[in-house]
């Protein structure tokens, strides 16, 4: 008997509404090796391969979408707390066989417990055992598609010995979480006060239905008591990580401000030895032409020196001349003084010659 859980408040989305984007590939038979090695790793479609056939994974609507990725935050921080497993995702396959029939599967989301017994390698592009918890966000694409997680996959999980199987879809119906009885049966986990889903397989992993809409923050989540045992851990891991990257991020910026201080000094001491260099080719120059200045003044004294030397000879020159003109007006005036005094001796000579001719004239007269 089936229990009913709370319906989300979503509007269901018609079946076959949207178009399929799967290629038609069912009517060829692939056998399991061609599965491996040619559509397995397919970049292009996401294939299954079942007892022959392939068959692509449908696509979710995008509230189914945020749905799993809330659902896969969560569980990969219990994983991360809890270190009780490994999280299988990423298109990673698992072989299920029976002498009837053989599927490859790759679940949404899958668990491989440590306590498994196969060991899931690091080197595996596959598991080789069975996972311990499946997780499918449904796809409505088609009907085909819906009953490839809620009937085909429900009988072959079960069948395989899958503990727990969870079926993920943002409307409600067919959203459901099974687990494995011991009669391989699988059945309907019952809620714990209406809402709340206890895991059997993975101790103490617990959620909300309705938080699978709600999608609450892991701050939030990490003051609810249903999620704080492996939430707190995470978000104060989480807290110290971005704390360190922080302190790291700081840490680099001041080895940066350090190295730009670094480039600035080595800068102004590069200007600094610029400018003492031009100081110094200045202060060179400014030398050179002082010593310039200095040879030209001296030249300049020393032509100062020359031109007074010849001034002064010239004016010695001029006072010798000046002497020797004063000494020839000198001797010019005794020389005129000298005629002048030979002239008046002259004209007292013709004077008394003519008075002693008048004289001798008057005795002529006289005479006769």
């Amino acid at each position: 008997m089936a229990i009913l859980l709370p319906t989300p408040q979503f509007q269901r989305p018609a079946v076959l509404t949207r178009p399929t984007q799967a290629k038609e590939v069912v009517t060829t038979i692939v056998s399991e090796a061609e599965y491996w090695e040619q559509y397995y790793a397919d970049p292009d479609h996401h294939y299954e391969w079942n007892n022959g056939y392939l068959e692509e994974k449908g696509v979710s609507e995008k509230l189914t979408l945020f749905s799993y990725e809330w659902f896969f935050e969560l569980l990969i921080n219990y994983l991360r707390v809890t270190q009780s497993g490994q999280l299988m995702a990423l298109e990673t396959g698992f072989r299920l066989a029976w002498s009837w029939k053989t599927t490859i599967r790759k679940p949404d989301l899958g668990v491989v417990l440590n306590s498994n017994p196969v060991v899931w390698k690091d080197s595996d592009h596959s598991y080789s055992g069975i996972c311990d918890l499946c997780v499918e966000a449904l796809s409505d694409t088609t009907k085909k598609v819906i009953e490839r997680d809620t009937v085909t996959k429900f009988r072959e999980y079960a069948k395989i010995g899958v503990p727990e199987y969870y079926i993920l879809y943002a409307y409600g119906e067919p959203q459901q979480f099974y687990r494995l009885t011991p009669a391989g049966i699988y059945v309907p986990i019952p809620p714990v006060q209406q809402d709340l889903i206890c895991s059997t397989v993975l101790p103490g992993f617990q959620f909300r239905v309705s938080d699978l809409q709600r999608q609450p923050s892991p701050e939030e989540m990490s003051e609810d008591s249903v999620y704080r045992a492996f939430m707190l851990p995470a978000l104060q891991a989480e807290k110290q990580a971005r704390q360190l990257a922080e302190r790291l991020l700081e840490q680099e910026r001041g080895v940066r401000v350090k190295e730009q201080t670094a480039r600035q000094v080595a800068e102004t001491y590069v200007q600094q030895e610029r400018e003492a260099r031009q100081l110094a080719e200045v202060q060179a120059q400014q030398e050179q032409q002082a010593r310039q200045l200095a040879e030209a003044q001296t030249q300049q004294e020393q032509q100062a020196r020359q031109l007074a030397e010849v001034q002064a000879q010239q004016e010695q020159q001029a006072r010798q001349l000046a002497e020797a003109q004063t000494q020839q007006e000198q001797q010019a005036r005794q020389l005129a003084e000298v005629q002048a005094q030979q002239d008046r001796q002259a004209r007292q000579a013709v004077e008394a010659r003519f008075q002693q001719l008048e004289a001798e004239l008057a005795q002529l007269r006289q005479q006769h």
